[in-house]
């Protein structure tokens, strides 16, 4: 799986333009745009074979080093936003996922996302 798809099913989860999360500025940046560079990002860390700089260029990233830190965040969103977490569970799962299965599963999760329900709590 690519970058790219990876960055569209995350987006397609959380209910995000990917054109936001792939921007480069931090500007006017709401917290489901953040969270979700976040999920992307570590899952193209787990789920790729792309060196940190690879990654870290795709996203428009200064360096390497702010993939390291998107996914140390990522995981401590996990640990401490149940409504995070579960989101991230199924974007993992639909990542993973052969590509006949992943058809099947978005019929039965279809994405309608609030943003009230994910925030940092």
């Amino acid at each position: 799986m690519t970058a790219c798809e990876i960055t569209d099913i995350v987006c397609n989860v959380l209910g995000v333009p990917v054109d936001d999360v792939r921007q480069k500025t931090r500007k006017d940046r709401a917290d489901r745009v953040v969270f979700a560079r976040f999920a992307a990002i570590s899952l193209c860390r787990s789920e790729t074979s792309l060196s940190l700089t690879a990654i870290a260029k795709f996203f428009k990233l200064k360096t390497h080093a702010t993939v390291l830190n998107s996914v140390a965040a990522c995981n401590n969103m996990v640990e401490t936003n149940p409504t995070f977490a579960g989101l991230f569970a199924l974007a993992t799962r639909l990542v993973v996922a052969p590509e006949w299965d992943r058809f099947q599963l978005t019929e039965f999760y279809p994405f309608v996302y609030s943003p009230e329900t994910v925030q940092d709590e």
